[in-house]
């Protein structure tokens, strides 16, 4: 989902200006450049959700996973976007997968399942994914049934 929205950001409310000039990485390879800026402002939560609830009709790949970590994740992605105009962060990059994955998930109104493997590793059941395992570094809040 974080990626979908940088993309939604990046090439969605972003128009490329002035003249684009021909520059090298540091590893030798010639690429184009060009400047961009913004045209119009990211859509607010609201509108999101409700992209991402026609998106998950439209494809059955998006709706097996869990609806609220998806909308935590646009979520995080607008809070990232906010920090970065506000100039305490730098510009969100696209995440790549196995690198520090991480989920949240809010609003639980069920009894949650954790279980404690060993001193320093337990697993949860999370809805629609599964056993999750997590590094057991601070207690586990309860959850209200």
């Amino acid at each position: 989902m974080w990626n979908l929205a940088w993309n939604l950001h990046h090439f969605g409310t972003l128009e490329t200006y002035g003249e684009g000039s021909r520059r090298v990485d540091r590893d030798g390879n010639e690429y184009i450049y060009q400047k961009r800026r913004p045209v119009r402002p990211l859509p607010s939560n609201v509108e999101q959700a409700r992209m991402l609830t026609e998106a998950r009709a439209e494809y059955p790949w998006l709706a097996a996973g869990a609806q609220n970590v998806q909308q935590q994740a646009l979520r995080d992605f607008s809070q990232a976007m906010r920090n970065f105009y506000a100039g305490t962060h730098a510009y969100p990059r696209r995440r790549k997968r196995y690198r520090n994955e991480g989920f949240r998930i809010t609003g639980f109104t069920i009894h949650l399942d954790v279980r404690r493997l060993n001193r320093r590793w337990g697993q949860v059941r999370v809805p629609k994914i599964g056993w999750v395992r997590f590094r057991w570094t601070r207690p586990v809040p309860e959850c209200r049934s």
